[in-house]
């Protein structure tokens, strides 16, 4: 299983039509905002709901614009989002 988080509704819709032309199937989530807490939470919930099924999950992608924020600050972002979703949730 594969979990992909996009910014927009255009973002999925584009990350969609690769996976389809792929043959390829993906959740993908949407963060609203810039808020890697969030986006965390809702990985973690999509994460439970297919570890509850058995189901493995194989990567979580995060797909985000820097829009002039400096690289530390999206970095920080990311590992609040990793750090949230190892310690809450059981993904392997």
């Amino acid at each position: 299983m594969l979990i992909i988080a996009v910014e927009g509704e255009n973002d999925r819709g584009v990350v969609g039509t690769f996976l389809n032309k792929l043959g390829m199937y993906a959740d993908i989530l949407l963060m609203r905002g810039n808020r890697p807490t969030k986006i965390a939470n809702k990985i973690i919930a999509k994460a439970e709901k297919h570890i509850n099924k058995d189901a493995k999950i194989e990567k979580i992608i995060v797909l985000k614009d820097l829009h002039g924020y400096k690289e530390k600050i999206i970095e920080e972002h990311l590992k609040t989002i990793e750090q949230k979703s190892t310690t809450t949730s059981k993904i392997s």
